[in-house]
């Protein structure tokens, strides 16, 4: 693996720093890196304090953030930090790397579990995703790659969407399919649908009824998941101060239960409208 000659297509300024630079601890090393958030996460705690059973929900899908940086760096190559309601997860991107895809289907795999987390709970997870460069201790992370995570994930990814700039989704695809090649692209290029404003969404519903609910029959994993929505609905419609606010809390769900009627459809299963 290491004689092999990175081809030009597969070479960016992100990678150029650390292969060219080689040992240098100059340098950031890039990572592939998720900045998650709970969607409306300020007014679900505003209500909480008249409602216990609001503020058990919030704190158990914190309680997983927490659980996820606690864990994820003993199964992978991946960091986790967690502080409020934001979760980050850092990927290193390393062309020397000679494993299999493990780190990335857990990299996904931690990604849509804590989406399932969320949405059992009445809740939604938006998120940013992007290659960047930043560095990492063990109790901090900073860089560019963390800002700009974090903007795609406050500024464009609404409706409770994962998302990754078309850029930076051509470039993870040259990095898989150099280092893991074409077995591994092809599976990770199922879980990612393009959007109509220059990004592609992490297809957590696909990934969720595929891996997270393999253990059930598709009709059941389309039932729990329906549920789900249809809690969010009720308890946005609960914490709702006004028709306004109503409508835009339920406009959130509109990407989710778009990809639960596209399954549904498929299985003859029941659909939701808002």
């Amino acid at each position: 693996m290491n004689e092999k000659s990175i081809p030009d297509y597969a070479i960016n300024y992100y990678y150029d720093l650390v292969f060219f630079q080689r040992e240098s601890n100059t340098y950031n090393k890039p990572y592939l890196i998720a900045a998650l958030d709970i969607l409306g996460f300020s007014n679900y705690v505003m209500s909480a304090s008249h409602s216990n059973y609001l503020f058990d929900d919030v704190l158990w899908v914190l309680s997983e953030m927490k659980t996820i940086e606690d864990r994820i760096s003993n199964d992978s190559s991946a960091i986790a930090r967690f502080f409020s309601d934001s979760l980050f997860v850092l990927l290193p991107l390393d062309y020397k790397k000679t494993q299999c895809d493990y780190d990335f289907h857990y990299f996904l795999r931690t990604i849509a579990g804590l989406v399932e987390v969320a949405l059992s709970n009445g809740f939604l997870i938006r998120g940013g995703l992007c290659i960047g460069e930043c560095s990492a201790n063990n109790t901090m992370i900073w860089g560019p790659g963390i800002i700009k995570a974090h903007l795609i994930e406050e500024k464009v990814a609404n409706s409770g969407r994962i998302i990754i700039e078309k850029r930076d989704y051509y470039q993870l695809n040259n990095y898989i399919r150099y280092v893991f090649g074409e077995k591994c692209l092809s599976d990770f290029q199922r879980y990612f649908t393009e959007e109509m404003d220059a990004y592609y969404s992490f297809d957590s519903t696909l990934f969720i009824l595929e891996c997270l609910y393999a253990d059930l029959d598709a009709s059941d994993a389309l039932r729990r998941y329906r549920n789900s929505l249809l809690t969010i609905k009720d308890k946005n419609v609960l914490t709702a101060q006004s028709e306004t606010e109503k409508t835009k809390y339920l406009s959130k769900l509109s990407w989710h239960i778009q990809r639960y009627n596209h399954f549904a459809l498929k299985t003859n299963q029941p659909t939701i409208t808002l």
